[in-house]
């Protein structure tokens, strides 16, 4: 087979295409693999080819500019969560721990099941960043999502030790 360089340099709409665009060969779209090192790369180099071009000269605005943008804002989904558990570990161990926080709570929106980084924030909440409403949040929905885990029962009592002396109800404690 062809290198993906011998690609078509436009699409019909006479958009430039990247190399790693699978539509401009009618191949297969780029393998997970692929995405992870080309996607990101290739969407600055496109847009800037066409910046140059007023939009009348295609007929209008362009169908691909807003994917353009967005791919310049958002890293390709199978590297994004990890970069955040990635940055949050390593914030963490340089005790930058409002950074930490952000970035553990943005890998749990992806992994919100990762007992580790739950307990890691519940404790930056409650350690060293003073909040302990979202230490006990996070406490809590650890024993939710983990309840016959071996910790269970020493959370629990963590748990409840920090809601009752900051007078904050929870499910967990009687």
């Amino acid at each position: 087979p062809a290198p993906r360089e011998a690609a078509p340099a436009a699409d019909p709409h006479g958009a430039p295409l990247s190399a790693a665009d699978g539509r401009a060969t009618g191949d297969r779209p780029p393998t997970a693999d692929a995405g992870n090192t080309g996607a990101r790369n290739t969407a600055a180099p496109a847009r800037e080819a066409t910046a140059g071009h007023a939009p009348a000269a295609r007929g209008g605005a362009s169908p691909r500019a807003p994917q353009g943008a967005a791919a310049d804002s958002a890293v390709s989904p199978p590297t994004l969560p990890e970069e955040h558990l990635r940055t949050a570990r390593s914030a963490h161990a340089r005790g930058d721990h409002v950074a930490a926080a952000r970035a553990y709570e943005a890998w749990l929106a992806h992994a919100p099941r990762d007992g580790t980084a739950r307990l890691d924030v519940a404790r930056l909440w409650l350690n060293h960043l003073d909040d302990p409403r979202r230490g006990v949040r996070h406490l809590e929905r650890f024993l939710n999502d983990h309840p016959d885990d071996n910790a269970a029962p020493a959370i629990r009592r963590e748990l409840c030790a920090v809601a009752e002396g900051h007078g904050i109800p929870s499910p967990h404690c009687h």
